[in-house]
């Protein structure tokens, strides 16, 4: 039998609240806990993708001469890589089962391979 598997896209917001696992207490409303800088990352970014068990958010940035991966450390509250290379990254998923990192490019319709300790493609 083989087994299913859900991807569940959240928007940026809710993602980085539960990445956080911060919780709202009854009426009491949701603070900020901390801003992570990303230096150099410019125009938007798209569809992010969390590794929670590594602690760390993998956010798409499509700037015109970006095009990376940002990978965000959420515990140390810094970036700890930039996976260069990309075509309009579109969407993240992060599979914890298989150690991967997908990617979707828009510009030339891939989805590329990596691997989720060294980021290296696949």
């Amino acid at each position: 039998m083989k087994k299913r598997h859900t991807v569940l896209l959240v928007t940026y917001p809710l993602a980085l609240l539960l990445a956080l696992n911060v919780k709202a207490q009854g009426n009491s409303p949701l603070k900020l806990v901390q801003k992570i800088p990303m230096p150099d990352v410019q125009g938007r970014m798209d569809h992010i993708a969390m590794d929670v068990n590594g602690k760390r958010l993998l956010v798409p940035a499509n700037g015109d001469n970006q095009n990376t991966i940002e990978v965000i450390d959420l515990k140390a509250g810094k970036r700890i890589s930039s996976i260069p290379g990309l075509s309009k990254p579109q969407g993240a998923f992060y599979s914890t089962e298989f150690n991967r990192l997908f990617v979707t490019n828009s510009t030339d319709g891939t989805c590329k391979i990596f691997r989720g300790d060294t980021f290296k493609l696949i």
